[in-house]
């Protein structure tokens, strides 16, 4: 049914190309080429264009035009494969969208392999730039609620902080809440970021911000009570907080590894790999950050 379906769309498709004039007929190979590309490029305009009306929008002109052929000679091609006793539209149709999906098929496996990849650098190369395992903080009055504020500098990468909390029965208040932000280096605020906090038996809280190279700061409110709160109770156990370098840079240094080449010994140092797919290599990354907090815990 699913089959019959997408034939019928496909003939849809391949009838709105019309034209008139004197045409010449297109060989089954190249058709079946031209079918393909025709298939991969109403896929991929349907998943991923957006705000525009696709009506308006000839996008298979110049699919014709790379193989040498306009639409009059694509139509008359279609007609004349019509009147043949053992058509190979449907063959041809079918046999495009097997070559879709084995191509599918390796595009998702490399990508998976990259994942795996990504996954491993990043691992390897995180840094704990705060802990505080042995350490609890018992806030119980509000003038001290600025105690519960960490305050570090940053590096474009990701921070994943987490911690565990424990609000007591003997607070009096309703609204429990933790915040974030970062702040830009010109001291504007970027963005505020809230989690709502469960009152009761000790709780865990995780979550990432995402620094860019415009940033310079990272404020963390482990817990944010407003001025008219009553009699605060609140535990902090276990702060962490891990630095992930941008993908791409920890990839840079784990992909030679993989591969058992060394960059120290085969290049000078700061060398830079030449640019492959959008990505530039660098043998050797920036410094890490000056990973001293400021905090009043």
């Amino acid at each position: 049914m699913k089959k019959a379906i997408f034939h019928t769309s496909f003939f849809v498709l391949l009838l709105a190309l019309v034209s008139c004039g004197s045409p010449k007929e297109i060989p089954d190979d190249k058709m079946a080429a031209i079918i393909r590309d025709l298939l991969l490029t109403n896929s991929y305009s349907s998943l991923y264009v957006r705000n525009v009306d696709m009506d308006t929008v000839d996008i298979y002109s110049p699919i014709l035009k790379k193989y040498g052929y306009n639409e009059k000679d694509f139509r008359y091609s279609l007609d004349r494969m019509a009147m043949r006793k053992s058509s190979r539209l449907t063959e041809i149709i079918d046999e495009a969208a097997a070559d879709i999906k084995r191509e599918n098929d390796r595009f998702q496996g490399r990508k998976r392999i990259r994942e795996r990849v990504d996954s491993m650098a990043s691992d390897r190369y995180k840094d704990t730039i705060y802990t505080a395992f042995d350490t609890v903080f018992h806030l119980t009055r509000l003038a001290d609620k600025e105690k519960l504020v960490v305050t570090l500098p940053v590096q474009e990468g990701t921070y994943a902080a987490s911690y565990n909390y424990r609000i007591d029965s003997s607070d009096q208040n309703t609204y429990f809440i933790m915040r974030y932000h970062l702040v830009r280096n010109n001291g504007t605020r970027d963005g505020l970021h809230s989690v709502m906090l469960k009152k009761g038996g000790r709780e865990p809280l995780f979550f990432r911000a995402e620094a860019k190279d415009y940033h310079k700061e990272l404020v963390i409110r482990l817990s944010d009570y407003f001025d008219n709160a009553r009699n605060p109770s609140i535990t902090v156990d276990s702060l962490r907080i891990v630095y992930y370098e941008p993908v791409e840079r920890s990839r840079a240094k784990i992909v030679p590894e993989l591969l058992n080449f060394d960059p120290e010994k085969h290049l000078p140092l700061n060398h830079v790999f030449a640019k492959k797919d959008s990505c530039t290599f660098y043998a050797v990354p920036p410094l890490r950050p000056d990973t001293a907090c400021r905090t009043h815990l």
